[in-house]
């Protein structure tokens, strides 16, 4: 008999705002691992230009300069729009209101600097020359380890990062 006239005790979602919350949660942690993920591409991309032309001079063993110059310059301005765009991301005061975006744009650059450094698996392979080919997959394999590790709190970052990198991979396995 109480009961029937007690009013309700838990709180309904549409009064109380509880669904809003919610996603407004939701938002936050993706803004976070996204946050995240954008700091640590951002500095990776700092050093991408050291490490292309570290890889590029090893490969001028095998294939004639022009070529892994003019790759290594490649990687160099798909690291700097990497770096632009996280840098500008990280510094909008109004990133949560864009994330979609800024989301958008962040796995764009990320995808455009592991297909250039990608490249340099399906480009300076050479048939028979182990020694050459066993270093570009053992890049393309630290590539995908890195990548995969700074972008790992958000997956469709992580496929779009590590993505290019694996496909060359698989291309290059072939024929090793």
């Amino acid at each position: 008999m109480f009961h029937e006239h007690a009013p309700e005790m838990r709180p309904r979602v549409g009064t109380c705002g509880l669904g809003a919350r919610m996603e407004s949660d939701r938002n936050k942690i993706r803004l976070g691992a996204l946050e995240m993920a954008a700091v640590y591409m951002r500095s990776n991309a700092l050093s991408t230009p050291i490490v292309s032309l570290a890889i590029a001079w090893v490969l001028t063993n095998w294939v004639a300069p022009l070529w892994p110059i003019a790759w290594a310059a490649l990687s160099t301005l798909a690291a700097i729009a990497t770096a632009v765009v996280n840098h500008a991301f990280l510094n909008d005061p109004q990133r949560e209101k864009y994330l979609t975006q800024w989301s958008g744009a962040i796995e764009a650059v990320a995808f455009l600097g592991s297909f250039t450094f990608a490249l340099s698996g399906l480009c300076f392979y050479i048939p028979g020359e182990r020694l050459n080919n066993i270093l570009l997959m053992s890049v393309l394999v630290a590539c995908i380890a890195s990548v995969a590790a700074m972008a790992a709190p958000r997956l469709r970052l992580a496929v779009f990062s590590a993505g290019p990198h694996a496909a060359a991979l698989v291309a290059t396995k072939e024929h090793v």
